[in-house]
């Protein structure tokens, strides 16, 4: 099953379009390179500017997304996933009872 801003038809097309017309990272700032492909870690994807779980709604709507690196994007996700382990984002990661 598709999960949209991830691998549906229309996130891919963002991204196909991004590769084309963006030149820099939006998070680092460093030139992309359209030519290097996934999983390069300057490979170009598509980062959005509302996260998915904050804004579900939002996840394919081009305006919400922007062309940076694999290794921006993965860097950002990880910094989030902290932020709630450590509770400081008012949303707690749920864990099963045995990682507690």
């Amino acid at each position: 099953m598709a999960t949209p801003g991830r691998n549906t038809k229309a996130w891919r097309m963002i991204v196909a379009g991004l590769r084309q017309t963006e030149t820099h990272c939006w998070r680092c700032g460093e030139p992309l390179r359209p030519d290097l492909k996934f999983p390069h870690p300057l490979s170009t994807t598509g980062g959005h500017i509302i996260a998915i779980e904050d804004a579900p709604e939002l996840a394919d709507v081009p305006s919400n997304v922007r062309a940076e690196h694999l290794r921006c994007n993965s860097a950002d996700g990880a910094h989030r996933t902290n932020l709630k382990r450590r509770g400081q984002t008012g949303r707690e990661l749920v864990t099963s009872p045995d990682w507690t």
